[in-house]
């Protein structure tokens, strides 16, 4: 966005005042050689000379003094209307070589009260300080480190929005953050949502330093704000330890909820362990048809896209399975320390890994359940993960899953995925 068409008119720095004033006295000086060389002799004024003075120049032309008053104002006229274009053309901007920039400069709306506005963007909001020519980040310097302050601007003007009606402040969060690098992330700042309901209103965000007049401000283009209050329950975040009925198609107080609260299943958390340990259960909770299982499944991957579930890797025997802190089932991983995900077994592999996922939650042994973090969990979902050298491996390593401490007594039966004349012993399947 080009601040010059909505900025409020800039000072100009001091070099460029005294850059003005310089070419000023330039000016007066060329007139005032333009005066000496007239050089008004005394008698063109009718001045006669007394004894003793003697007349400096020759004799010229008479001529009316008010000539010469018409011709200092003309070139005065011209010397100011000369400044004044200068003043106009004027542009503060081309001294000044870093600005700020948000990584996303048109905000997706709209944004919700009282939620961060990373995450309403969809992604992390970054502010870089970037070079105006190259527009690279700038990573070095004192400005690399630089106290940023972070401000809501109304849509038509940048005048600064502090307080709601009711004199509330309107930014949760830290409003003054410091560059890194060159970078700072601003995701967490959001508007506060107030007791009183809020219409729908249009804004920018801006950011500019606080110790630096140099640096040109960051603004983005406007989004509209809403109140918390009118968001779609589909949207709205939940967490596993909310309450059950924050779940879409879940009402508070309705049917469904009745229902959950008589077999104890109160959180979110509850819900879902359910519904991937024993989903016949929960379809017999809430009623058996082919619109609820519909409606129990959409219900669910709604749930799971909005939370972010921790894996587990738990060992029984010479084999690992891999699932989440709810029950899903991600993979195995054989003897061979192959992984295997869930796409990749069949439906009496599938059945098998369920029954090891319930003993994980029924084992009162929890040290045998190992924390997968992101890093180990993608080293394990590629073929190249026993090329990697031991000290380059993460923390939470395979080798450290395959640790003494597990049991490592043996299958009877090596286990296959590929091997379809293998038959475990049936159970139940929740899968189909």
């Amino acid at each position: 966005m080009d601040l010059k068409k909505i900025s409020p008119s800039h000072s100009a720095p001091q070099g460029a005042s005294f850059y003005r004033s310089v070419m000023i006295v330039l000016q007066v000086k060329r007139l005032l050689k333009t005066m000496k060389r007239l050089s008004i002799h005394p008698d063109v004024v009718g001045v006669e000379l007394k004894p003793g003075e003697i007349s400096t120049g020759p004799r010229q032309d008479k001529r009316p003094l008010y000539i010469y008053f018409i011709f200092i104002i003309i070139v005065a006229w011209n010397l100011y209307k000369l400044n004044r274009k200068e003043e106009e053309n004027f542009n503060p901007y081309e001294l000044r070589h870093l600005k700020l920039k948000f990584s996303n400069n048109m905000i997706k709306g709209p944004v919700y009260t009282g939620v961060p506005i990373g995450e309403d963007v969809g992604d992390t909001l970054n502010l870089d300080l970037v070079d105006c020519g190259t527009d690279n980040i700038v990573k070095f310097g004192p400005e690399a480190s630089s106290k940023v302050e972070i401000v809501v601007f109304e849509k038509e003007q940048l005048k600064p929005v502090t307080n709601w009606l009711d004199g509330k402040s309107l930014i949760r969060g830290d409003r003054h953050v410091k560059l890194k690098d060159g970078r700072v992330s601003v995701s967490h700042i959001s508007f506060k949502h107030t007791n009183v309901s809020m219409r729908k209103r249009e804004f920018r965000l801006g950011a500019r330093a606080v110790d630096n007049s140099d640096i040109i401000e960051a603004v983005t283009e406007p989004f509209f704000v809403v109140d918390y209050r009118s968001m779609p329950k589909s949207k709205k975040p939940i967490k596993l330890d909310d309450q059950v009925w924050k779940l879409p198609t879940i009402g508070r107080g309705g049917p469904y909820h009745h229902c959950l609260i008589n077999e104890n299943i109160k959180t979110v958390q509850d819900f879902l362990t359910l519904y991937f340990l024993n989903r016949e259960k929960l379809l017999t909770i809430l009623g058996r048809s082919s619109l609820q299982v519909r409606k129990l499944d959409d219900t669910v991957n709604q749930a799971k896209s909005k939370l972010e579930l921790k894996r587990y890797v738990y060992r029984r025997e010479n084999l690992r399975v891999v699932f989440t802190d709810v029950g899903e089932l991600i993979g195995l991983i054989n003897e061979r320390d192959h992984f295997f995900s869930v796409q990749q077994l069949t439906p009496t592999d599938k059945t098998f890994g369920m029954e090891m996922v319930k003993r994980s939650f029924e084992d009162e042994h929890q040290n045998s359940k190992v924390l997968l973090d992101d890093d180990s969990f993608k080293m394990l979902c590629t073929d190249d993960f026993n090329n990697y050298p031991q000290q380059l491996q993460p923390s939470t390593s395979i080798s450290q899953i395959n640790c003494a401490t597990f049991s490592t007594v043996a299958l009877q039966h090596p286990f296959d995925p590929y091997d379809y004349n293998f038959n475990y012993q049936h159970h139940p399947s929740i899968w189909e």
